[in-house]
């Protein structure tokens, strides 16, 4: 799964996003094996971080290539108020799953 997360952060590094966020959750899942119906996927060039609530926190923990970030039940809502700690600079995202 590191190896996914790899060729993302190289295509971030080549392109104009400092970031690119990850909301579906078969492709959290491609990206680094952790299953959930409440997680968001933030790559950035140098890190990784998943972004679910307090029922997948252990999950999210043991997940070895992002670190884990627990929020509220709202996890969209609640990731758009703390995006800003995570990075700066554009933001890609999945066109396809956000409006």
């Amino acid at each position: 799964m590191s190896r996914r997360l790899e060729l993302l952060r190289n295509w971030l590094y080549q392109h104009e996003p400092a970031a690119f966020i990850v909301t579906a959750p078969v492709n959290v899942r491609y990206l680094t094996g952790f299953f959930s119906s409440s997680a968001a996927l933030l790559v950035t060039p140098d890190s990784a971080y998943i972004f679910t609530d307090e029922r997948y926190s252990e999950a999210a923990r043991s997940v070895a290539c992002a670190d884990a970030v627990i929020l509220e039940r709202n996890l969209l809502s609640d990731l758009a108020q703390v995006l800003h700690e995570y990075t700066s600079g554009p933001v890609g995202f999945e066109s396809r799953r956000l409006t």
